[in-house]
Formats: structure tokens, sequence, C-alpha cells
């Protein structure tokens, strides 16, 4: 009989189960390579038997009703790519057994209910080059080990609940295209490294409690093509040399002249009041 997602497991005798039943449907363990149960009303949790499917690639459980954490015996898929468990209603932390999935990709998490810290261990998937963690309720800071993701392009942390001053480490992504971290509480000043993101096209850091002038180096993203500075208490005025950057289509920042406001001496700015 086929483990079901009420039983127990011995990942020893892993190797001798031969299929697997997961949300009704049984799968071949040695042929299942991809299982997408994306929009169908998942209920419950994620079944520990999860794990035994270890010749998975591909794994979305998206857009369902899927409650509980997220079982560590999922670290058991040390060979997939891409893992999306996006617009659940999954909670507690996220556990640091991801990092075990080495060959991981894309990782979504977004739209749950996830608390803590993003774990330190997260800089251990080196391959990732798409991760998405907004709306969620992660807080305390970005951990530096994020500057180990050298391969990343995409970053999303938007819409939750991350504090303390950005990470110099973040300017170790430099094959950043987008990076999104609006709607928190990052405090401190944008630090210079971000000016090392020379691959970046989209930076919006909106919504937080950033202090300070614009560094000058935000000017050597020259890929730039839209930045978000608004709802923070920066002050003084957007960088000179950025004027000069002829794929930069929109600037967004504070503009009203109290407490704290945005100059724009060199390009029209959208203003937010």
């Amino acid at each position: 009989m086929a483990p079901t997602s009420t039983e127990t497991f011995d990942p020893t005798v892993t190797a001798q189960v031969q299929v697997v039943e997961l949300f009704g449907t049984e799968y071949n363990v040695a042929s299942t390579s991809s299982l997408i149960r994306y929009t169908e009303g998942l209920n419950g949790t994620i079944p520990t038997e999860i794990g035994l499917l270890t010749e998975l690639t591909g794994l979305n459980l998206g857009v369902n009703n899927l409650v509980g954490e997220i079982p560590s015996e999922i670290s058991m898929l040390t060979a997939l790519r891409e893992l999306y468990l996006f617009w659940n209603l999954l909670s507690n932390s996220i556990p640091s057994e991801i990092a075990l999935m080495t060959q991981l990709t894309r990782l979504a998490l977004y739209h749950n209910f996830f608390t803590g810290s993003i774990p330190t261990e997260l800089g251990q998937l080196t391959a990732l080059t798409w991760l998405n963690l907004k709306e969620n309720q992660l807080s305390n800071e970005i951990p530096s080990q994020i500057g180990s993701l050298s391969a990343l392009e995409h970053l999303t942390i938007a819409d939750n609940e991350i504090s303390k001053n950005l990470p110099t480490e973040i300017g170790l992504l430099t094959e950043l295209t987008y990076l999104r971290l609006a709607q928190n509480q990052v405090s401190g000043s944008i630090v210079s490294e971000v000016g090392l993101l020379t691959a970046l096209q989209w930076l919006y850091i909106s919504h937080n409690n950033l202090s300070s002038s614009i560094p000058s180096e935000i000017a050597m993203l020259t890929a730039l093509r839209s930045l978000w500075l608004y709802n923070n208490s920066l002050s003084g005025s957007v960088p000179q040399s950025l004027c000069s950057n002829s794929f930069l289509y929109q600037v967004v920042v504070d503009c009203l002249p109290d407490p704290f406001h945005v100059e724009c001496p060199c390009m029209e700015c959208e203003c937010f009041y």
C-alpha cells in the first residue's frame, strides 16, 4: 500500500518505496520528475511524504489553501530546481533545511503567513536566480549571507516586517536586475554598495524608514529604468549624474517640503504626497 499523508515514514527505507499517495493521487517515485497541483483547491498540510519523491525537479503547489508549516522532509528533494508554494496559508518559520536543496534556481514563497527571520542558510542556495518572499510576516534584518547568492537576478522581499539596516553585502548581487524591498521597516541609509548592482533595472525601496541623503553611487546604475524612493525620510537631491541615464523613465520621490523631501534638479520626478 502506498504511504499516505496520515502515516509516517522512515527515511532509511525510502529506496524501497515505489508509489506515494499525495492529495488523493498516486505518484511513482522513480519516474515523477514534476508535480504541478496549481490552483486545485488543495486543503490541509503539505504531507511529509513529499520528501520521498526524490526525482522531482519541479514542484508547484501554488494558489491553494494549504496550511501549517513547510515540512523539513522537503529537504530530501535534492534534485529540485523550482519550488512554488505561493498564495497559500502556510505559516511558522521558513525551514532552514531548504538550504539542502542546492540545485534550486527558483523559490517562490510569497503571499503566505511565514514569520520569524529569513534563514541565514538561504545563502547556501548559490544556484538561485529568482527569490520571492513578499507578502509574509518576516521580521528582523536581511541576513548578510544573502550576498552569497551571486547568480540571483530577481529578489523580492516586499510587504513584510523587515527592519534594521540594509546589509552592505547586497552589493555582491551583481547579476540582479530586479530588487523590491518596499513596504518594510528598513532603517538607516541607502548603503553605497547599491551602486555595485550595475545590472539593476528596477529598484523599489519605498515605504520604509530610510533616512539621510541618496548616495551618489546610485548613479552607477546605468541600466536603471525605474526607481521608487518615496515614503521614507530621505533628503537632498537625486544625483545629477543620474540624469544622463537614457534608460531611466521613472523616479518617484517625496516632494512635500516638510519634514523630508527629495529634489530633482535635472529631471522630472514623480511626486508622492
